[in-house]
């Protein structure tokens, strides 16, 4: 699609009526996920899609003493020397992936509207921080809702009993039953154990020789749990060597296996029609100029939410490279493609003869690897920060 230059709306506040004192601009919510996942380029020269191969866990097939023999003398009908093999195989298996992209545009900026804005200058570098902010949001939405995508387990609270709660797996929607209880930490035992007797990575640590996991929740469900019982709330143990990585985010205590980390933005549905529907963090409301976004009562009301067992080791993000001069005199302008905004001022011959009109673009181009993903858990439970009359948040 054509980015039209020809018709531009001013985007800078003039002076009609005083305007008092500039106020900073009003910043998005942050979370965690940037921070949290791996990256590194996507690979070059190997075509659209891209295949990785993972050796599976295989055994030998009986180790019970039903496998052991004897070792005696020949006697004619056999030999011992040359004992009958069990015989072992090898697992692959294969995960695809690809890149996706999305490209944003700011407003077009007129240099005639900028000559008579008030304190243009101030106004001009609000609004880049606005661009800057919103890059590191997209990035957050993209982490989060690709680990949402590809954990390998989407986990209903149908059930007070883990075992039996209805699940899905990798790239799958989290099953169409309705989420009865809360997350309760009897839960997360389970879960923990299940990482543990499956030798899961990925941990962030150990506490008295535990193996530290991360789970990632709303701030309510993390106070819902530290007030489930008295135990937990005598139980704490606030570590002074959480991971380097964690202790900046705010993961400054573990129980029970896990690290503890807020997320303000956790997923949040509605069940809709016998179907999870998701409510946006965000709606758009008039401002003065334009829409402002606020944050959605809908989501703060909704009555149900998605925490999750974060694993580093269940996927990784990969980024395009630049490619500039791939070869025979071919040569291209650095593009990044990390969705950092660029000013672009491009002369034509129609709307832009003299370079006098210009607008921000960033690119982002990325592709999401599974790994381990049977690592991962997303936990569909009730949002017991604002109770609903009918669930059982107790």
């Amino acid at each position: 699609m054509a980015i039209d230059v020809c018709t531009v709306d001013d985007q800078l506040q003039n002076e009609a009526g005083r305007i008092g004192e500039m106020l900073n601009a009003k910043m998005l919510a942050r979370s965690p996920w940037v921070r949290l996942f791996e990256q590194e380029a996507f690979p070059e020269a190997m075509g659209q899609t891209i295949n990785t191969l993972f050796y599976e866990r295989t055994k030998i097939p009986d180790v019970s003493n039903a496998a052991w023999t004897n070792v005696g003398l020949n006697d004619g009908s056999a030999n011992t020397c040359t004992p009958t093999p069990q015989q072992m195989e090898y697992a692959r298996t294969l995960k695809s992936y690809n890149l996706q992209q999305a490209f944003v545009k700011s407003p077009t900026l007129c240099v005639n509207d900028i000559r008579y804005g008030w304190e243009f200058s101030q106004q001009l570098a609000e609004q880049y921080r606005i661009l800057e902010m919103n890059t590191k949001w997209f990035w957050e939405n993209r982490f989060r809702d690709e680990f949402l995508r590809l954990a390998g387990n989407h986990v209903v609270v149908d059930s007070v009993n883990p075992r039996s709660m209805s699940s899905s797996g990798s790239g799958q929607d989290f099953p169409a039953s309705r989420a009865v209880f809360a997350l309760e930490q009897g839960m997360l035992d389970y879960w923990y154990m299940k990482l543990v007797r499956d030798s899961a990575e990925g941990a962030y640590g150990t506490i008295d020789g535990q193996d530290q996991f991360l789970l990632i929740a709303s701030p309510e469900q993390i106070n819902n749990l530290k007030k489930q019982n008295q135990d937990i709330r005598q139980d704490q143990r606030f570590s002074s060597t959480a991971n380097e990585l964690l202790a900046p985010l705010g993961a400054t205590w573990a129980y029970m296996g896990f690290y503890y980390l807020a997320d303000i933005e956790a997923p949040r549905y509605n069940f809709v029609n016998g179907q999870y529907v998701r409510v946006p963090y965000y709606i758009d409301v008039p401002a003065s100029t334009g829409n402002k976004a606020i944050v959605n009562p809908a989501y703060e009301n909704a009555a149900f939410e998605v925490s999750f067992i974060f694993n580093s080791k269940a996927m990784k993000s990969r980024v395009a490279s630049q490619i500039t001069n791939p070869g025979g005199q071919v040569k291209f302008d650095a593009v990044n493609y990390r969705g950092d905004f660029i000013w672009t001022n491009i002369k034509d011959n129609i709307c832009n003869p003299l370079g006098n009109n210009g607008y921000f673009l960033a690119l982002f181009m990325q592709g999401t690897e599974p790994l381990r993903t049977e690592w991962a858990y997303a936990i569909l439970h009730q949002n017991c920060g604002t109770p609903t009359v009918g669930y059982s948040c107790s």
